[in-house]
Parts: structure tokens; sequence; C-alpha cells
């Protein structure tokens, strides 16, 4: 009898511990997911001091290693920032105030930069020293009438243009002069553009014929001259929808590729709106770029040629005095659609002489055109074009109403869409 107990005793035992072992997996997991990121530290110093900074991240092959969802980050006020990552290889650049830029291993182009590997469960350190940049100044000598920029580039094979920009493109005076502060130490190519699509090149009416700045930091570079003359391509067409009518005043807004896979929109412009006949033009600087167009402000905007995403949209290549055709058949697309729509204007009850109407969830377009049918129980009792009102009538006493819908624009697909009954209408108190 006693060996029973002894049994039962241990029995439970087990069991207890069994249990335990498993709240203890529930409550953290399996232990193989502990270390699947690694850690990045970063020390930024300036001129040998620790000093706060700006810190940007790019996967070396985003196709192996997935981009964070935060790409850039700030460091503390003494510079260090430790940054969990997916194990894979990086670039890391740092900007400061009123300093030159620089990537991992001093350098002022990302190509030629070293290459952070982060592996699972591991810490990689790194450091960098920023110090200041040069100026670049000169003059436009025939500005643009419209507002005027110049920005410097570096070259750097490892962007889809051959090229990097630092810095932001410094707005050009009445006078025509301008400055570019902060530029690194390096092989530069300056670039002048404006608004209305005029650029050129410090050495050559584009990027392959430019001449090359060398920049000594903290040396100024001054008496650049940029003509300034060469008037570049741009990307024109007419906007129509799959019937073939126009689409008026549509937008059009073009992206360029800043980096591999990643698509922003341009500087001063990137943009236009299409005339009564949906023609439109915007002169732009030689570049590859891609149209997101948009029938009207109220509904998504789409890819040209049909392209589910800005990936996969097709090139529109610009070269000086060379322009992009664009002819972009939009497909119409659903009006934003009735979200339940309801019969209101009474409380709980519906009595004879209410206003009735129906509340729309839909486009509130002066085009879009609206059939309203009223109906006492299957019975249709009234059609309106214009609005979805109806006021109770004797007639209706015992019945219950309802309403259908159909909304149509030129630029959409119509839709349908009906109310539920209301409660049976009772006589005037």
């Amino acid at each position: 009898m006693e060996s029973l107990v002894v049994a039962r005793r241990l029995l439970s035992l087990l069991a207890f511990s069994a249990g335990s072992a498993l709240c203890l997996t529930a409550l953290t997991g399996p232990s193989v997911a502990a270390d699947v990121t690694g850690q990045l530290r970063v020390a930024i110093t300036v001129d040998g001091e620790p000093s706060d900074a700006l810190l940007e991240l790019f996967a070396v092959d985003p196709e192996a290693t997935p981009l964070p969802e935060q790409l850039w980050y700030d460091t503390d006020s003494a510079g260090m920032r430790s940054i969990t990552l997916e194990p894979g290889r990086y670039w890391l650049k740092a900007s400061a105030f009123e300093q030159a830029s620089q990537w991992a291993g001093q350098t002022p182009d990302r190509a030629s930069s070293q290459v952070l590997t982060v592996t699972e469960g591991g810490a990689t350190d790194v450091a960098v020293d920023l110090a200041d940049g040069s100026t670049i100044s000169g003059t436009v000598a025939d500005r643009s009438a419209a507002r005027t920029f110049v920005d410097v580039w570096v070259p750097d094979a490892s962007y889809p243009a051959g090229r990097q920009r630092v810095g932001v493109g410094a707005v050009v005076a009445d006078d025509g002069s301008f400055e570019v502060y902060d530029v690194p130490t390096a092989s530069v190519l300056v670039h002048t553009w404006s608004a209305d699509g005029r650029e050129s090149w410090y050495g050559g009416p584009d990027a392959a014929s430019a001449e090359p700045v060398d920049v000594s930091a903290p040396q100024p570079v001054d008496g650049i001259v940029l003509d300034g003359t060469g008037l570049s391509g741009a990307i024109e067409g007419t906007l129509t929808t799959t019937r073939g009518l126009p689409v008026g005043h549509g937008y059009v807004q073009v992206l360029t590729e800043v980096d591999r896979g990643r698509w922003r929109s341009t500087t001063g412009y990137q943009s236009a709106t299409a005339d009564e006949q949906g023609h439109f033009r915007l002169p732009l600087p030689e570049g590859t770029y891609r149209l997101l167009v948009q029938a009207h402000d109220r509904v998504a905007p789409e890819w040209y040629a049909d392209a589910d995403s800005v990936l996969a949209a097709r090139d529109l290549v610009v070269a000086p005095g060379h322009n992009a055709a664009v002819d972009a058949a939009l497909t119409p697309r659903r009006i934003q659609t009735l979200r339940d729509p309801v019969v209101s204007g009474f409380r709980r009850t519906v009595r004879v002489g209410d206003r009735l109407n129906v509340g729309n969830a839909f486009l509130a377009d002066d085009t879009a055109r609206y059939t309203c049918r009223w109906f006492r129980d299957d019975r249709l009792i009234r059609r309106d074009t214009e609005r979805c009102v109806y006021t109770a009538q004797p007639a209706d006493r015992g019945h219950r109403l309802s309403a259908k819908l159909r909304v149509t624009h030129r630029f959409f697909r119509s839709i349908r869409a009906e109310t539920a009954p209301t409660p049976v209408v009772r006589r005037r108190r």
C-alpha cells in the first residue's frame, strides 16, 4: 500500500513538472528564435569629438536582405546608436549639421565604402568621423525665369545613374550667384536645373560630358560658371479613358529611381495637370522616370501602362531635346463603394410627412449622374435624378419604404446599391 502511495506522488510530481515546462515554453517561446537578428553599433565623431548625427542604412543586396522598415536613425548626443537588423550586408552613411556626409570607411561614395556584415546574435562595431566640407560657389550665366537650383553629384557606380547627389540643391539668387555648402572631399560634378526643365552641367550639356571639379576641404571652390541655357526633354501626351474620352484636368506625377528599387518624386518638377482635352507636358532633366496618373483627385492613382506597382511600371527615358511620348488610356475605376446606404430623416418610426433621404457615401462630384428609385414594399413609386429625397405620403401607411441607387461617371465604372426597408410607415400624431 505504501509503495502505491509513493508511485502516485511520483506521477503527480512528473505531471506538475511537465505542465510547468509547457507553461514556460508558452510564456517564453522557442529558444531558437532568440538570436535571429544582430546588432550594428555605431559611433560618430566630428574631428575626433563625439557628436550626434543622422544615419542612413542601405542593404548591399536588397533581394537577399530585406530592407528594415526604418532606414533613418538618430544617434544620441554622444554619437552612439545600436541598431537591430536582419543578418546581411549593409552600407552606412552618416550626416551632421554643417559637416560633409561620409560613408563607413571614410569615403564620399558608397561604391568604395566599407561593407558592414551583421550576423545572427552578433554585434558589429563601426566608427565614422565627420569633418567640415567645402563650399562651391559661382554664377549661372543665363538663369531661367523659373526658380533655378544648383546641386553637386559624386560619381558612384553603386547608384542607378552612376552618381549620387550630395546635399540639397542650392537656390540661385536673382543676380545668378549660388553657393553649395558641405561638399565632401572628392571629384564632383556640378549641375544646374530649373523648374521649367532647363538644365546644364559644368563643362558640358549633359552628365556624360561634364567636367569634374576637384574639391579639397576646407578650401572653397569659386568661379564656377554654368551656362544654364540647355533645354532638356519632357514627358508629354494625352490622358483618355478606355472609351476614348479625354480626361480633362487629369493629374500626372513622375518618380525617379534614387536607388535600386527606391523611387521618389523629383524635386521642383514632379507633377503636371492636363488641360480640358487631357493634354499635358512635363519638362524634365535627362533621366529615367516612371509615371503615375490619376483621373480624379478622389480616386486612387494608377501606374502608366496598367502596372500594379512602381517596380513594374514602364521606363520613360528623357534626354536633352528628346521627349518621351505618353498616351495613357485610363481604365475606368469603380467609384468609392456605397457602404450600406440607409434611409434617414426619421427617429424610431417613419410617419406620414417625414422627409426621407439616403445617406450618400459615394463620390460627390458635379459631373456624376445619380438615379434614385423609391419603392413602397416592392412597388416603384418615385424616380429622382438629382436628389435622393422622398416625403412619406398617406398612401405609404402600413408599408415599408426603400431606395435603390445607381451612380455613373464618365471616368469610372457605374455602381449600384440599395437600402434596407424602413419600419412600417404610420400616421402623423
